[in-house]
């Protein structure tokens, strides 16, 4: 998760920290993260599609996790808080899913020791 400090009128900070989440997620669990922005017919706003796949995309299969994230919304007033929100979101949820594969919320992510202490 960033560490940054942002506020609403930080524009290339929210994109920096969109970023920066995807790829702390991408490594502490070893998966690849798709975002895409789509428009949606006959409504203001727009979704922010992410999927999730274990290993390189291909056409024949389904990703492992698929969310959307609506913009606008009450907790985001921008689209990069929006989209900000949205990296924060797949990484909890697959977080839960590693939890409901796993069933131990202490569990480390793929490939990462526990801690000992």
């Amino acid at each position: 998760m960033s560490k940054r400090n942002l506020k609403s009128s930080d524009e290339e900070g929210f994109i920096r920290a969109f970023c920066d989440d995807l790829a702390d997620t991408e490594a502490m669990y070893h998966v690849h993260i798709y975002t895409s922005i789509v428009r949606l017919m006959g409504k203001r706003g727009i979704d922010i599609v992410q999927e999730v796949w274990k290993g390189p995309q291909t056409a024949s299969e389904q990703p492992w996790i698929r969310q959307r994230y609506v913009y606008p919304t009450h907790a985001s007033a921008t689209l990069y808080a929006a989209l900000y929100r949205s990296a924060i979101g797949i990484g909890a949820a697959i977080a839960n899913k590693r939890h409901d594969e796993v069933g131990d919320w202490q569990h480390a992510p793929v490939d990462q020791p526990a801690d000992t202490d």
